[in-house]
This record gives structure tokens, sequence and C-alpha cells, in this order.
């Protein structure tokens, strides 16, 4: 039996009882794995979801009570946007892949250079100018997403897997710094024991826990890993004071157009639109890595959809008083250490993002007594355990085999009898360079054994 997909649903193979099995992708896990789990997703990308408006808040100045509100806006339609991604929302809109979208790292630059315009006026203006242009550049993304989509057969696995291979070396580098505890080397606490002790238990616990626990809580390492690192970091160093929770208000009321009506600016526009075309591209490599990972077929139809879900995204953080989003690629590694597909998960997580954006505790967490880098906790120990996650990401670029040709069971070498035959006898093409020395006899007894089946 063919599989099937019916209102976004994809219906594989039927089991041994006869019934249609819903696609690892779409299944809907229990609510109590779904909120761990989702939380677990949170987690990772909690750090990289507040950065950007800390770097944009400081280049123009606000106040700490604006930026406040931009990490709120920030964490609120990150949640909506993963929902739009994930679930899918009417034919045109979704991914309906496990994807966590956040604000992109890609548009700092440009937005950096807005925030310095001093012609556009003061600092207020100079970020409405950014939410203009973030809004017209996802009306642009959503109208040529088509066209991006139609480039997808001249992605194959030997492409896709190059692509994500360099992405995720490119992000390993993140990784490290964070664990160093600062994003950059230049800042004096970078490097301090206390990170990297921090970054070795944390990722110590995370390995542990998944090579001998097996189930729910196997699952849930990363989760765990948080936990651990939070309360050794709390309890045997008080290095996560709670001063300023207890003292922050409980709720933050966001609503669009906070900052003022949206400013647009043709030539800041336009720069805007070529990040969201190296987003689009982002993006694209991110949904076919996540549907390697999860053995989901991608159509030209769903990468559209997908694409334009990054406009769609970009005009909601625009309207909502923040910035252009993206896939996140260390919650697509989360994908394959953890080893679960459903997108309910991250949807989920996109659930407890709105949520957060709605409590004002959320962006005045309890900040690290020891670091002058103002990392808070729970981003602290995501970041701790942001090497795995990251480190599993290139490895799953070396996982796309070329030509999607596996040789891993015999039902897989049965199909691919006759490129065997090409590659390994007749042309001798394989393996590469013979760089397992595979002798003439070996081959012919490897064409007498074709020859037989």
């Amino acid at each position: 039996m063919a599989d099937t997909t019916i209102a976004g649903v994809q219906i594989v193979a039927p089991s041994g009882s006869g019934k249609p099995d819903v696609h690892p992708v779409d299944e809907v896990l229990a609510p109590h794995k779904l909120a761990a789990l989702g939380l677990q997703h949170v987690l990772v990308m909690y750090a990289g979801a507040i950065a950007v408006p800390l770097i944009i808040g400081r280049a123009l100045s606000l106040t700490p009570e604006q930026v406040a509100i931009l990490i709120n806006a920030d964490l609120l339609a990150c949640g909506i946007v993963t929902i739009i991604q994930s679930l899918g929302v009417t034919p045109y809109f979704g991914i309906r892949l496990p994807v966590m979208m956040g604000v992109t790292f890609a548009a700092v630059g440009p937005m950096l250079a807005i925030a310095g315009d001093a012609s556009l006026g003061d600092s207020s203006a100079r970020l409405l100018t950014v939410f203009g242009s973030t809004i017209a550049a996802g009306a642009f993304t959503i109208v040529i997403a088509p066209v991006l989509s139609y480039l997808l057969p001249l992605f194959p696995p030997v492409v896709t897997g190059s692509l994500i291979l360099m992405i995720g070396i490119t992000l390993m580098r993140v990784g490290v710094n964070w664990a160093a505890g600062a994003p950059v080397s230049t800042i004096p606490t970078y490097g301090d024991p206390f990170n990297l002790g921090m970054a070795g238990l944390v990722m110590l616990t995370i390995l542990l826990i998944t090579r001998f626990v097996r189930g729910f809580f196997g699952n849930i390492a990363v989760l765990l890993g948080i936990a651990f690192g939070c309360i050794v970091a709390y309890f045997a160093f008080q290095a996560m004071p709670l001063t300023k929770v207890e003292q922050a208000p409980w709720f933050a009321i966001i609503h669009p157009f906070q900052f003022g009506m949206p400013q647009f600016n043709l030539v800041h526009i336009a720069t805007m639109c070529v990040v969201m075309i190296v987003v689009m591209i982002e993006s694209a490599g991110m949904f076919l890595a996540l549907a390697d990972m999860t053995g989901r077929r991608l159509s030209q139809d769903d990468m559209t959809r997908g694409l334009r879900a990054d406009g769609l995204g970009a005009m909601i953080g625009g309207i909502m008083n923040t910035f252009p989003y993206t896939s996140f690629s260390q919650n697509t590694g989360l994908v394959g250490v953890t080893g679960i597909r459903s997108r309910w998960v991250t949807v989920t997580g996109g659930a407890i993002l709105v949520l957060m954006g709605w409590f004002q505790n959320s962006e005045r967490s309890p900040r690290r007594s020891r670091s002058s880098c103002s990392v808070a906790p729970a981003s602290s120990c995501s970041a701790w355990l942001r090497r795995p996650a990251f480190a599993y990401f290139p490895m799953a670029g070396v996982a796309v085999p070329p030509k999607g040709i596996l040789l891993q069971t015999p039902d897989q070498i049965k199909r691919a009898m006759g490129e065997i035959r090409v590659q390994a006898v007749l042309t001798q093409a394989m393996p590469p360079n013979n760089v397992t020395q595979m002798t003439a006899n070996e081959r012919r007894v490897l064409a007498a054994w074709l020859e037989s089946r």
C-alpha cells in the first residue's frame, strides 16, 4: 500500500493489524511527554532567541524596560511562528515538521546598520525602520517562496549533505563560545574555568543518560542535563541569585505596534530582502535535513509552505515589535539527538514560548553573579549543553547518503543491485580511489553473487 497524505497528515503502510499507521512526524505523544520534550526544545533555543533583542536594544541605547518589551515580544512571536511552521496553517503556510523558530542572526548586521543610520532620526525612529523593513521583507519572501522551491531538484543528497555539514561545522564555534561563557573571546570572562567546568559537567551528564538510560527519560537527556546543571550552579556555587525574579512583575502585555507605527525605507528594505533570500536558503537546508532525519518525503509544495512561513514569521515579527525568523539549527540537531520526530513536540514548545512571552519574569531570569556577561541561568545551562546538539548537526550532514542509497540491510542491498554492479564491477568507481583495497578477485566474486540473485 503506497503512502498517502490526507489533510496534511502522512499515512504510511498498514501494520500487522491491518490499520494504517500515522507517520512518526504526525504522532501525538502523551501530554506529559509533550510537555517535557517541548520544554527541552525551548531551553535549547532560549539563549539564541533572546540574544538578538539584547544586541539591537544595546545598539539603540534602549531603556531596560524597552529591552524587556523586545524580549517578551520576541518570545511571543517565536511561539506563534513555531506553531505556524510545525502545525501548518491553511494549505499555504507551514512545513509540518518538528521546527523551532527563532530570530535569525543573518539579519543582525543589516539591523545594526539601521540602528547606526543617523539620517533616520532618533533611536525610536530607527527601531521603527527595523520593524518596517522586516515587514516588507516578509511580504517579499511570501511572494518569491514558490520560485526558490522550484530549485529543489538541484539539491540532491550529496549537495544537501555537504550543505548541512558546512552549516554544522560553522555552528560548532557558537557552541564552543557559549560553553566558554561569552559569545565572543574579547569579553574578560571568556574561558572562565567555572563555565568550562559546567559545560563539561552538563555534557557528561547528557552523554551518560543517553548511553545508559532508555525510554522516556533517555529521550529527555538534554532536559535532565539542564536541570542538573542549574541545581549544581545554584546550590553548590550560588551562581544563580533569584533577586531579579522576585522583584519583576509577573505579566507583560504585548500588543502590535507597541513602539509606534513602522517606518519604511527603500534602501533598508532592499537590504533586508537580500537577508531573507539568505534565510530561505538556510531554511531550505534545515528542512531537507529534517526530512532526512524524520524519514518524511519533502515535496516542492512542502518546501514552498515552509518558506512562506518564514516570510509570514518576518511579517508577524515586525508587527509584534521584533525581528525576522528562521528555523533554529540547534533544535534540528536535538531531533537527531533524541530521535523524537513528532512535530507536536515543537508545537508544544511554541505554546510554551507564547506563555513565556506574556510573563514578565521570562526575560528577567536569575543572573549569574560571577559573570559580567549577564547570561540567564536557563540560557547558560542550555549553552553548556549546546555542544552535543551542535555536534550532531554536522554528523547529520555526513549521514545523508549520496544518491539517497543505503546498504545497511538486505532489502536495501537488493534494491541497489543495479547500482552496485555498475559502480563496483563494471566501472570499478567504487570504493572511491579503492580506499578499501578491493582486489580483482573480490570484484569477480561480487559479480558472480550479483548474477546469482
